[in-house]
């Protein structure tokens, strides 16, 4: 295991294909720690496998890149193949990204939208409130949470970020 690529491995910037976000500095460690911190408010009693895959989800990225959201969205074969690149990249670094059942899977794809979600609602709510892509993402997830019986937790924290409340 190389411990020094790995720990660097989470310095790499998300949203480089955003021209809107592009600009923001949102490293993938931070990334990962947030969508972690989402798993944990939303399910106190998360899995120790479940945390580590919210810790480990992203951090391929550094040899593979980000693919934009639309073309995951309209190319599922290139984005399937993107992760499997991915999770090459986290053996890589010396990780096993751990199995998961389906309801953490739906937990962690769950909590990584909210986090992209309130990410850009931060910087940008001018244009999150006002852009078909975003509503239709807000609506993705909320379809998604009200799935995993999460519904008033999700609109809570969508809400406390929008009034700013800290």
């Amino acid at each position: 295991m190389n411990q020094a690529k790995a720990w660097l491995a989470g310095f790499v910037r998300r949203w480089h294909t955003h021209p809107i976000l592009s600009a923001t500095v949102d490293p993938i460690d931070g990334h990962s720690a947030r969508v972690a911190i989402l798993i944990l408010q939303l399910r106190p009693d998360a899995s120790a496998a479940l945390l580590r895959a919210a810790l480990l989800h992203d951090l391929g990225e550094f040899a593979v890149g980000d693919l934009a959201a639309p073309v995951k969205m309209r190319h599922p074969e290139l984005y399937a193949a993107a992760g499997a690149l991915e999770r090459e990249a986290i053996e890589d670094l010396g990780f096993r990204f751990p199995d998961l059942d389906p309801a953490e899977v739906a937990l962690l794809k769950l909590c990584d939208g909210i986090d992209a979600y309130l990410w850009a609602l931060h910087h940008r709510p001018d244009v999150v409130c006002a852009h078909p892509g975003w509503i239709a993402h807000f609506d993705r997830l909320a379809v998604r949470a009200e799935d995993l019986g999460l519904r008033p937790e999700f609109e809570a924290l969508v809400e406390g970020v929008r009034a700013g409340v800290f």
